[in-house]
């Protein structure tokens, strides 16, 4: 390209251009794109939390054969021990779901203990539920503190 085709591109560039006539297609686009956007933050989204096992996990366990080593490399590290018995496992697992600015919503939780005995080997698994628990009020007292 020569000197002149440059000189024609640049004109063309720098030459100025008439407003947008259309601004009913702008003010429709704008709110088509608000709606959609209001109505996705309204979806609901889902969270898992924790170690949520499967029964397909579950299956490759056996009572009496997996060793805490075999447990842990197929599910995965235990959520928490038994701080007094370090032969029992907890695997506690939850899904929420949130829509928009609202409190989450527990739809479905898993808790399993598994138990160990003296040589490593799995001798338990439960499934605990909520009547299994204690219900425990949280106190709001407050320590006061100086300084």
């Amino acid at each position: 390209m020569g000197y002149k085709t440059y000189l024609t591109i640049l004109i063309m560039l720098t030459k100025p251009r008439p407003a947008v006539k259309h601004k009913s297609f702008l003010k429709n686009s704008f709110l088509t794109i608000l709606a959609t956007s209001l109505l996705l933050a309204c979806a609901p989204t889902l969270n898992t939390r924790g170690n949520f096992l499967d029964d397909d996990q579950l299956k490759s366990i056996e009572k009496g054969i997996s060793t805490k080593q075999d447990v842990a490399e197929k599910l995965g590290t235990p959520t928490t021990t038994d701080p007094f018995d370090q032969n029992i496992w907890m695997y506690i697992g939850e899904t929420t779901e949130t829509e928009a600015f609202f409190k989450p919503k527990v739809t479905s939780r898993r808790i399993l203990k598994l138990q160990f005995d003296d040589t490593g080997l799995l001798s338990n698994i439960k499934e605990v539920n909520d009547k299994d628990g204690k219900a425990v009020e949280l106190v709001q007292k407050t320590t006061p503190a100086s300084g």
